[in-house]
C-alpha cells in the first residue's frame, strides 16, 4: 500500500521539479506591453569607439544572454544598452517571479518578457549564430532570465522598505 502511494507522489515531485523550470519559458502575449528603446527613432546612445564582438548580458554572476550580432537597425553595443536599460526597469520595479518571464511575439520575432516588459527579441542571425532556431533560443534565453532573474532583484521586504539615500550607507524611510 505504502509503494502505491509513494511512486505516484515521487513521479508528481519529479514532474514538478523538470515542468517548472520550463513553465517560466512559456508562451505569451502581454496586453498593455512596456517598451523601453522600442524603435530605430529612439536608439539608445553608445560610444563610437565602442563596438564590441559581442556582448555577454547577465547581472553579478548570472549570465542570462549572448548577443552576438546586430539586429533590427541596432548595433551589437546598442543592443547592448538597450537591453540593460530595460533591466533595470524590470528589476527596479521589485521582486521577480520566474513566472514572469514568457516569450511571445513581435513582429513575427520571438521575443523574452517580463511580466509586460520586453526585454529582447530572437532575429534570425542570432539563432544562426548560436546553431538554433529562433524560438528555441528564445525559450533558453527566457529559462536563464527566469532563473537569475529572482536571484538579483529586490525581494518584496526591500521594495516595501525603500531606499531614501545612498550616497552614504543606505537608509530606508
Amino acid at each position: 500500500m505504502k509503494t502505491r502511494v509513494l511512486l505516484p507522489l515521487c513521479a508528481g515531485i519529479l514532474l514538478l521539479g523538470v515542468v517548472i523550470p520550463y513553465a517560466a519559458a512559456a508562451e505569451c502575449n502581454p496586453v498593455r506591453e512596456v517598451k523601453i528603446w522600442g524603435g530605430l527613432s529612439s536608439k539608445p546612445k553608445t560610444a563610437d569607439s565602442y563596438r564590441p564582438a559581442e556582448a555577454r548580458i547577465g547581472i553579478g554572476a548570472f549570465d542570462m544572454l549572448d548577443i552576438k550580432c546586430p539586429a533590427a537597425g541596432y548595433s551589437i553595443a546598442e543592443r547592448e544598452v538597450a537591453i540593460y536599460n530595460r533591466l533595470v526597469e524590470i528589476i527596479s520595479n521589485g521582486p521577480v517571479q520566474p513566472e514572469a518571464v514568457c516569450v511571445g511575439k513581435v513582429r513575427s520575432a520571438p521575443t523574452v518578457f517580463v511580466g509586460s516588459y520586453r526585454l529582447v527579441s530572437v532575429y534570425p542571425q542570432a539563432a544562426r549564430a548560436a546553431g538554433t532556431s529562433q524560438q528555441q533560443l528564445a525559450q533558453e534565453w527566457a529559462r536563464r532570465v527566469a532563473a537569475a532573474l529572482p536571484q538579483v532583484a529586490p525581494t518584496a521586504t526591500a521594495v516595501k522598505a525603500g531606499v531614501v539615500h545612498c550616497d552614504r550607507p543606505c537608509e530606508t524611510q
